[in-house]
């Protein structure tokens, strides 16, 4: 079972829930439960309401995937492949090693 549908299945049983108990729940920290919640909300599975969560269509690991995650997933690591390739060079001073690695911990913020 992916996050995505542990999240969707928590919300489908505890709409009311907050980030907090989701996190809880789950064994996850708050940071996880707000990610995966948006991912839902982006693919049109959820959506907050005045009541908690709204569940807006069934959960299908099919629709889940429409292939724009997975290239975007294979596009930072072929990012950062080549980040750190680059770092392996002589030539680079002080500064564009640490702007690497800045640009390399931003890119895996975004990888899951």
């Amino acid at each position: 079972m992916t996050f995505n549908e542990k999240l969707y299945e928590y919300y489908t049983e505890h709409p009311k829930a907050t980030n907090e108990e989701a996190a809880t729940a789950l064994d996850w920290t708050t940071r996880q439960v707000v990610r995966y919640k948006n991912r839902l909300k982006a693919r049109g599975f959820i959506d907050r309401d005045e009541d908690g969560i709204a569940i807006l269509k069934s959960y299908n690991a099919k629709d889940d995937k429409d292939g724009t995650f997975e290239f975007k997933q294979e596009t930072y690591r072929e990012v950062i492949a080549r980040l750190l390739s680059c770092m392996d060079s002589e030539s680079l001073t002080t500064t564009q090693l640490i702007d690497i690695s800045r640009e390399i911990r931003t890119i895996l913020k975004e990888v899951v």
